[in-house]
C-alpha cells in the first residue's frame, strides 16, 4: 500500500489517496493511525479516504475489526470524520460502515467525489461542535 496526504486549507479537508495493493485489516489499521496522526500533530478532523486506486484485499471479519478498532485509537477516531470513496460500494464496504457507525463513529462509505466532500463539510463538523 501507498499513500500520499493532501489538505486543502480551503475545505478543511485532508484526504489520503491510497494505490497499490491494500491489505486489510493491517493496512486499514495503519491508516486509522496515520489519520490520527494527523488530527494529533495539525488538529485535521475531515478526511477524505480515496479507495479509487487501490486494489483492496480482505474478507468480511476484516471489515469488522477495521470499523471495530482498539480502545485508545478508537477514542481519537472519534474526535473526526471520515468520507470513504471507492470506485464501487459493494455489501463489503456497506458492512463495514455498519459496524463504524454501531460504535459511534463519523464514517461513510461513497463512490462520488462530490457526495463525499459535501457530506465532509456538512453540518458544524470543521468547528468541532459535532464532537461535543
Amino acid at each position: 500500500m501507498e499513500y500520499k496526504l493532501e489538505f486543502n486549507s480551503s475545505s478543511k479537508i485532508c484526504t489520503i489517496h491510497i494505490s497499490g495493493k491494500l491489505l486489510s485489516p493491517q493496512d486499514s489499521i495503519k491508516l486509522q493511525h496515520i489519520a490520527a496522526e494527523q488530527y494529533s500533530k495539525h488538529k485535521y478532523r475531515l478526511f477524505l479516504i480515496d479507495l479509487t486506486q487501490a486494489e483492496i484485499i480482505t474478507q468480511t471479519m476484516s471489515a469488522f475489526e477495521t470499523g471495530n478498532p482498539k480502545e485508545d485509537l478508537a477514542k481519537k477516531l472519534k474526535k473526526l470524520k471520515g468520507a470513504f470513496l471507492y470506485s464501487e460500494i459493494t455489501s463489503h464496504e456497506n458492512f463495514f460502515e455498519n459496524v463504524a457507525v454501531n460504535r459511534g463513529f463519523k464514517i461513510k462509505v461513497f463512490d462520488k467525489h462530490e457526495e463525499a466532500a459535501a457530506w465532509l463539510k456538512h453540518d458544524s463538523i470543521s468547528t468541532g461542535e459535532a464532537f461535543k
